[in-house]
Formats: structure tokens, sequence, C-alpha cells
């Protein structure tokens, strides 16, 4: 079983529609808000080298496999990102 980890920003266009998206696409997901988490957003900016938004991650349940890093993986479109997701979960 794997969780999608959605990192957004109150206010952000790209980050509310690409949660509709999922939500039409029945895509359940954890929100971390970038300005509530401040300090695991930095560690994140630090690790990726990227602060874009929405920023995703895959978490696998199964502790062996760990996290899948989704901005590792350099996507066009909210809809090439949506199929990252949909071929990880």
């Amino acid at each position: 079983m794997s969780t999608v980890c959605l990192f957004t920003m109150k206010g952000c266009q790209y980050c509310d529609e690409f949660k509709e998206i999922l939500k039409k696409e029945n895509l359940s997901y954890q929100e971390y808000d970038v300005d509530d988490d401040e300090y695991l957003w930095k560690q994140i900016v630090n690790q990726i080298g990227d602060e874009n938004l929405p920023t995703a991650f895959i978490r696998n349940e199964d502790e062996s496999l760990g996290v899948l890093l989704m901005p590792d993986i350099n996507v066009e479109s909210q809809e090439d990102m949506l199929e990252k997701i949909k071929e990880s979960i």
C-alpha cells in the first residue's frame, strides 16, 4: 500500500488545480502545507534542490521500499505527474 504525500501552499493555483485532478481521479492524498511545515519543507528543498509546487512523494507502507521521490521524475505537465503517481501506487 502506498500513500501520495502532496506538498502545497495556500493560494497556489497549480496546487489547487492538481488537488482537483486527484479528487476527480478518486486518488486520496495526504496534504502538507509548506507554510505550516516550514522545517519539513526546507529539508525537502535541500534534498531535491527544487522549490516547485505542488510536489508529490509516494510513501510506501512497506518499510523495505522507503519513499519514492516524485520530483526526481521530472514531468512536463500535471497530466504527466498524475500518470507517474498512478504508476507508483
